[in-house]
């Protein structure tokens, strides 16, 4: 006998007797997908360090694999080729002549991108943005850090709290098992 699963479904199935039942297609499973952002500013990066930024508010997370309150990283358990994007924005009280973001994959940095800054007030409406795609085996964890660059001025760092301009995320394109 053949099980269709709706009139809204191209899933079918077919009971074959003492065999249990067959799929005809798969059922089509939504892939995990998250974002976070920061509500507030995360003070305290030092210059010419890489700090991991603390993202603490979940806009949404399928499958509860970011951590937001103690890592802070994404840990997706489903393999596959994984987007991934983020920005981050900074300002301070110094001059910020180069900002990098970048992304950590098991602790390694696999992929950066930077911003040359003039001007404290040019920081100030800076947002660095950074997209990549990484295959992911099921075991592995995902993190943003921030890098500035002062040429050794003295001052406060802040990564910029507002879940517009400070955000982390990514959505699984396609699965490899």
């Amino acid at each position: 006998a053949i099980i269709n699963m709706g009139a809204d479904s191209d899933v079918t199935m077919t009971h074959v007797h003492n065999e249990g039942v067959q799929f005809n297609t798969m059922p089509i499973m939504p892939n995990p997908t998250f974002r976070v952002s920061r509500n507030s500013d995360q003070t305290g990066i030092s210059d010419a360090t890489w700090t991991k930024v603390q993202f603490d508010t979940v806009a949404y997370d399928d499958r509860n694999e970011y951590d937001e309150s103690t890592n802070y990283r994404y840990s997706p358990t489903i393999p596959g080729v994984y987007s991934f994007f983020a920005a981050v924005r900074v300002g301070g009280s110094v001059n910020t002549y180069q900002c990098f973001v970048g992304l950590y994959k098991n602790g390694s940095k696999i992929m950066q991108t930077n911003i040359r800054i003039s001007s404290s007030d040019e920081l100030a409406t800076t947002i660095v943005p950074l997209a990549v795609q990484d295959t992911n085996d099921g075991d592995d964890y995902y993190e943003i850090f921030v890098y500035l660059n002062t040429n050794g001025s003295n001052g406060t760092l802040t990564a910029s709290g507002n879940p517009f301009n400070i955000y982390f995320g990514a959505t699984l394109l396609s699965r490899t098992t």
